[in-house]
């Protein structure tokens, strides 16, 4: 039972591995094929970025709509960003209620 439970367990984690290596690779989404994604879902978008209500909220717009993003501070590397700013973020999809957001893993400036 327990040779299963860990076959079980180290499939998921390769599977969970996988999916990251996949968003990290992946062409950039756009914010409105972001919106009918499902929650958990691995998402990269690329856009430029505003301050948003709080200290790690900021909204990303490209030219299909808005969506907000958490960044934490430690993940913004000491990036000095302004409205024109071009960036890469690569995180997952959080749905709280009616709001979705974007939970932030990493975020580059666009090349």
């Amino acid at each position: 039972m327990q040779k299963i439970s860990l076959a079980a367990l180290c499939a998921a984690t390769i599977l969970s591995i996988s999916s990251w290596a996949n968003a990290a690779d992946q062409t950039p989404s756009t914010v409105a094929a972001a919106k009918n994604m499902p929650e958990e879902s691995m998402v990269v978008l690329e856009g430029t970025i505003a301050p948003g209500e709080t200290e790690e909220m900021y909204v990303l717009t490209d030219s299909t709509g808005s969506i907000d993003i958490v960044v934490d501070e430690e993940d913004m590397q000491g990036m000095n960003l302004n409205a024109d700013t071009v960036v890469i973020v690569e995180g997952e999809i959080d749905q709280n209620g009616d709001n979705m957001e974007i939970d932030v893993d990493e975020i580059t400036l666009a090349q």
